[in-house]
């Protein structure tokens, strides 16, 4: 769930820069999201800890953030449906001058574990 959360996050991130002429790679991508891998690593336990064994009520949030990068971010269950939940993540990279939103639909499967779903 962690690499699928990194590269949606990087996709996010990407959205919000400005086009580039030139197609980028997702390291360079990552690279200029100003968020370094231990920020994805507190926005995954995050979630996870939103999600939860029993999932999330609507509304709830987690927050983390990472005082050596300066990085800080919320996510929110937006909307809850049978095993599944819309989870709002907003993310606070420093140096960058707007807030990141990402959204992503989780369900939680037979065997128990939270899929990110389409």
């Amino acid at each position: 769930m962690k690499y699928v959360l990194t590269l949606l996050l990087a996709l996010g991130a990407a959205a919000s820069l400005p086009p580039a002429p030139e197609a980028q790679n997702l390291s360079k991508i990552l690279a200029q999201s100003g968020l370094s891998p231990v920020d994805f690593d507190l926005m995954a336990a995050a979630e996870a800890a939103l999600l939860g064994q029993n999932g999330p009520g609507k509304g709830q949030e987690k927050s983390w953030s990472n005082p050596k990068s300066e990085s800080r971010g919320t996510v929110q269950a937006i909307a809850v449906q049978g095993n599944c939940a819309e989870l709002l993540h907003l993310i606070h990279p420093k140096g960058q001058p707007k807030q990141v939103e990402l959204r992503k639909k989780m369900c939680k499967s037979a065997d128990g574990r939270w899929l990110l779903t389409l």
